[in-house]
């Protein structure tokens, strides 16, 4: 069947962007935030200095956790630090508590998270020792961190007693429990090789003129997996799992069965060499097939500069797709899992690609903001040039967000942002509905300025329904869970992971739209034990916690 309002709705769109017209207006419903300016009391601070050190210039990430269990989403933000020839100050961090959606009280001096000796970077939560709190693993320059929950708002620093610590310049980070034993890994990603006082000079040679390198002056970092003993303590088996590729320059990471053969896989960002796409084989062992299956560079084969990533499914085809931030005139890449374990990029059939040419990307996120069931894009975007306009006038330091919104699974339009319109220097985006009304909100860490809540305030007319799975066997809030809906004719699916955007960590329950529908017919779980659960006709408009079934006996 001809979907005619589909078609007047994407000509319309099209001759708008042609003509100049607020494409917002052409389309019913726009999303709508509202930044809530004294929410958080937050700076990042990067330590900007006249010897441009590369680091102040990559920070920092946001995470979405509920540390205390009481049911509302609390925020962690990372800070950066300061570099002052060879010595690195790390500056703290913050930890806020969410008191019933209404307020975020600070709790960062009775938590115990430090990071004194280390330039903040990323941040990944997951429940590694299977307790039922969310634990945090900190990245940075020059170490990483551990923080074990130990509840009451306290965390104890566990990295050497963990043997979770990672040397150099880390990144993204993730949880996942890549070899099926019930426990969760992490994988570090790592961007370069790097020590601040050996930098070369960069830009014209001229005063005022210095810049930031690029990352093609410095060798590649591998990445690191770290694999979970059960008994509170984790050993590397990078080499052993085949991850080990020293060429990488990593700043993204997501997880996803992009098989859908049970096992987690890993895409992995990097900046100006190929993307990796690590096949989990099964065996403790992953196979990177990036160009063979086409994520590893654009369509005429140059390698890109990746900076955020997520692998979700956009058109509900039950596949998960890939998509990847970018420099400025690369624009964002979209790789559409073509459902035979290959992908192709399709982000120049649609506005995305055209309208992301002109920035620098790094917080990203197929998310869906209008619960109408099909998963739109939020990008945060910032140059990594704080004297840009030197070199091109016609480019910004500070750059605007955007959103491009589905248009019913067949491609994405632009949205002029509604209720937002500061241009920062965007970096870490992390995304959760903090408040539970069942829409995603945003949190970004802005580099050298200050933090923002972004509350979701889109037209409450459509339906929606979430989960908070719990799982009795492996990951307690169960991570690698597969999860599809079936309301009517509308069929999505999600996976449930913390991990994806840049540098960050998104809410790990999963949130359905679905549009004018008022009844579910049905939830199927796919666990990562190996369990299904099916849900009838579940309650919509709400949040339901989901406890994973017991074994048959």
């Amino acid at each position: 069947m001809i979907d005619h309002k589909w078609i007047f709705s994407f000509a319309l769109s099209t001759l708008a962007v042609a003509f100049g017209v607020e494409v917002t207006k052409l389309l019913p419903g726009p999303i709508m935030f509202r930044e809530l300016r004294s929410a958080l009391s937050f700076q990042q601070e990067n330590g900007a200095s006249p010897r441009k050190h590369m680091v102040e210039t990559m920070g920092s990430g946001a995470a979405f956790l509920d540390f205390d269990g009481d049911g509302w989403l609390d925020i962690y933000l990372v800070n950066g630090g300061t570099v002052v020839d060879r010595k690195i100050t790390g500056h703290k961090g913050k930890l806020f508590r969410n008191v019933n959606g209404q307020k975020f009280d600070d709790v960062t001096e009775s938590s115990g998270i430090r990071t004194p000796d280390s330039y903040g970077m990323g941040v990944a939560v997951g429940d590694y020792d299977g307790d039922g709190r969310d634990d945090l693993y900190l990245t940075g320059y020059p170490r990483s961190y551990l923080f074990r929950n130990l509840g009451h708002g306290k965390f104890e620093d566990v990295t050497v007693a963990a043997m979770a610590g990672v040397n150099g310049w880390s990144t993204s980070a993730a949880f996942l429990d890549y070899d099926g034993d019930g426990q969760l890994d992490l994988y570090i990603g790592r961007y370069v090789r790097y020590e601040p006082a050996l930098e070369p000079y960069c830009g014209i040679k001229k005063e005022g003129w210095r810049s930031y390198c690029l990352p093609d002056v410095f060798e590649g970092a591998s990445g690191v997996l770290l694999r979970n003993n059960g008994h509170g303590g984790f050993a590397d088996v990078s080499r052993a799992a085949g991850l080990d590729l020293k060429e990488a320059k990593t700043l993204g990471v997501s997880v996803g069965d992009y098989d859908h053969d049970g096992k987690p896989d890993l895409f992995v960002a990097n900046d100006r060499v190929r993307n990796f796409l690590f096949r989990n084989l099964g065996n403790g062992k992953f196979e990177e097939r990036g160009e063979r299956d086409g994520v590893a560079y654009s369509d005429d084969g140059t390698a890109r500069a990746g900076m955020g990533s997520d692998m979700a499914d956009y058109d509900n085809d039950g596949h998960p797709d890939i998509l990847v931030t970018n420099f400025e005139t690369e624009g964002a890449a979209l790789f559409r899992n073509q459902g035979n374990g290959t992908f192709q990029d399709v982000a120049m059939r649609s506005e995305l690609g055209r309208g992301s040419y002109r920035v620098v990307g790094f917080g990203a996120k197929l998310v869906d903001l209008d619960n109408d069931g099909f998963r739109d894009i939020f990008l945060v975007n910032g140059h990594v040039i704080d004297n840009i306009q030197l070199y091109k006038d016609s480019i910004a330091y500070r750059q605007p967000k955007l959103i491009f919104r589905n248009t019913e699974g067949r491609g994405f339009a632009l949205q002029q942002m509604v209720g937002v319109s500061r241009p920062m220097v965007g970096r870490g985006a992390a995304f959760g509905d903090f408040d539970n009304d069942g829409r995603v909100d945003v949190l970004v860490n802005n580099n050298g300025g200050q933090a923002e809540l972004l509350h979701n305030e889109s037209s409450p007319k459509n339906h929606w329904i979430g989960l908070r799975l719990k799982g009795r066997t492996g990951s307690r809030e169960g991570v690698g869970a597969r999860v599809e809906l079936q309301a009517g004719a509308v069929r999505q699916m999600r996976e449930v992971s913390g991990a994806g955007s840049y540098l960050s960590a998104n809410d790990q329950r999963v949130v359905f739209g679905i549009a004018q529908q008022t009844n579910v017919d049905q939830i199927l779980i796919e666990w990562p034990s190996g369990r299904k659960q099916t849900i009838l006709r579940p309650v919509v408009n709400r949040y339901h916690e989901v406890q994973e079934p017991e074994i048959a006996r």
